[in-house]
């Protein structure tokens, strides 16, 4: 397989430039080095009947949701959300492993495993790229927000845009 895998890399940096009139080159890229991604926490579905009784953000959780939570001061750039979504596509990733491995009984669907970032507020950044349709920001419920296009859940909730209910306390 890996004789394959460098056929084709090869075939790619030879052909490419070619092929389309030098418009595009293949490069072999460096190793993206990751140690750890370790999101905040993870928040598992013990009882749906339960769960469709709170507001939202908990009604809105399917099955699990990586969740990262965002404090006053900390950084809510484009990139905050980037890795936020990169943690949620790892924990992706590590459920098919333990669905190969037989530890778990695997549902592929994206909808099952959400990726939910926590904030005081929405930045201007996600409104502004609303505006340049980039993205769409769906309400949810009060203080919350759907982000999309994406393959699978991503939830911007606004902690002090959340109505005062103690089943809303943790955020």
């Amino acid at each position: 397989m890996a004789d394959l895998d460098h056929w084709l890399k090869g075939v790619l940096v030879e052909e490419t430039s070619s092929v389309t009139r030098q418009a595009v080159v293949f490069e072999v890229p460096p190793e993206i080095h990751t140690t750890e991604l370790r999101p905040d926490g993870l928040l598992h579905v013990v009882s749906t009947d339960t769960l469709h009784t709170l507001p939202p953000p908990w009604s809105l959780l399917r099955q699990e949701a990586v969740f990262e939570g965002k404090m006053p001061g900390d950084k809510l750039g484009p990139d905050a959300l980037q890795r936020a979504c990169f943690r949620r596509e790892a924990r992706q990733a590590q459920r098919f492993a333990e669905a190969a491995k037989g530890k778990r009984e695997l549902d592929a669907s994206p909808e099952h495993c959400a990726a939910w970032v926590l904030a005081p507020h929405v930045p201007q950044w996600l409104p502004a790229w609303e505006q340049g349709g980039r993205l769409a920001l769906v309400p949810a419920g009060e203080g919350c927000w759907w982000v999309r296009p994406a393959m699978f859940p991503v939830l911007w909730i606004a902690a002090n845009e959340l109505p005062l209910r103690d089943e809303l306390i943790p955020f």
